[in-house]
């Protein structure tokens, strides 16, 4: 406090100065010129003296802008004491905060689904319930670690890296039952993985408080990750069965699949205090929003194993290895046209990736985050 009252002081004596010097100089003109026109006619010193005080006009601007130069290199100066380097370790629970429908499950739309079989004869079902599924891969938690810089007071440059692992979501729950049996019971689960980077701006607000509000904005560079797709199945009726071998008549399958995503851009805000503790050390508390659209690149499954059993009652052990390449491997399309290498095309090869439409997903949501601000 009392270096600031002191920078005050210091700045007022300077204005003071610069005023009086120019008060002065303009003074010894007007005398000069009152002298002078004593032997020049009235027009002759009525001119020079308009001149003069138009001098005197631009060096009151002048001065003005001296003094405002003046202060404004005063609190620059005091503001190299603010500058400095800092990290601060983060995490953070995130919620969902604008839900989307969920992506397709290979054939399989996100729905929740109970059916129940009306005719054992011909396999006719009915419906019983149904519902869409719908939310964000971005709920979870994030661990991260920033690195910033204070360029003034109020004003610094972040630069944070973040871990993220999402709760899985249910893209796929059907159930088929017949009176108490349960024929069929599907479940496809995902969850998104990511590794991001996030540089952003950090305004303070002025406060007097020993408790400083802030804001900050930024773009987000994912630069790792993929979204990881765990499907099991329990099938007494041949439907899933069929899609791994046409002989099986039921089959138990796990499978897991991870899916590449394509180049993306996103968009971090947030709203903060922080809470000093001595010169060195701070707490952040901080309402954070992010959204980071994702688009689907490639797919691949990773691990798959089943059973399926023959109408004779013969079971037969299916593994990774004797999958056809198509179905292991998924090339995303914005548009599947005749060209695509879908099964049941013209053309169709099963020694080539089979593509499928892309999806889209976001990895974005709001959450709450707590940082340790260490400064240096």
């Amino acid at each position: 406090m009392n270096e600031k009252i002191l920078a005050l002081n210091n700045y007022l004596f300077i204005e003071r100065k610069v005023r009086y010097l120019l008060t002065l100089k303009s003074c010894k003109i007007r005398k000069t010129f009152e002298y002078r026109s004593k032997n020049v006619n009235t027009f002759t010193f009525n001119y020079f003296f308009s001149k003069c005080l138009k001098h005197s006009m631009i060096m009151k601007h002048f001065s003005t802008l001296v003094i405002v130069l003046t202060i404004f290199l005063g609190f620059s100066i005091q503001a190299q004491g603010q500058k400095g380097l800092y990290f601060k370790p983060t995490a953070g629970q995130f919620l969902t905060v604008s839900p989307g429908e969920f992506p397709n499950a290979g054939s399989f739309e996100p729905r929740q689904t109970v059916l129940t079989v009306v005719n054992p004869l011909t396999g006719a079902t009915k419906v019983v319930s149904e519902k869409a599924l719908n939310g964000s891969f971005g709920e979870g938690l994030r661990y991260g670690l920033t690195v910033g810089y204070k360029l003034d007071k109020n004003l610094a440059l972040e630069f944070g890296v973040t871990y993220f692992e999402g709760k899985p979501q249910t893209l796929v729950q059907k159930t088929v039952t017949a009176g108490t049996a349960t024929l069929l019971e599907l479940k496809a689960e995902s969850k998104a993985v990511a590794a991001e980077i996030a540089p952003a701006f950090v305004v303070g607000f002025p406060c007097n408080h020993k408790i400083k509000p802030y804001a900050r904005v930024g773009v987000i560079l994912p630069v790792y990750g993929y979204s990881e797709v765990n499907t099991t199945a329990k099938d007494q009726i041949g439907s899933v069965a069929l899609t791994v071998n046409p002989l099986f008549k039921s089959v138990e399958l796990a499978r897991t699949e991870k899916v590449q995503p394509n180049p993306t851009l996103g968009f971090i805000g947030g709203l903060g205090i922080e809470i000093p503790f001595g010169d060195k050390l701070g707490l952040t508390a901080e309402l954070e929003y992010r959204n980071t659209p994702v688009s689907s690149k490639s797919k691949e499954m990773t691990a798959f194993s089943a059973t399926g059993t023959l109408a004779s009652g013969t079971k037969i052990p299916v593994t990774l290895d004797q999958l056809p390449y198509y179905a292991k491997n998924v090339v995303y399309q914005d548009e599947i046209t005749e060209s695509s290498n879908v099964l049941g095309h013209t053309g169709f090869d099963t020694t080539k990736a089979g593509n499928e439409l892309k999806s889209y997903i976001n990895i974005g949501g709001l959450g709450a985050v707590i940082g340790l601000r260490l400064k240096f």
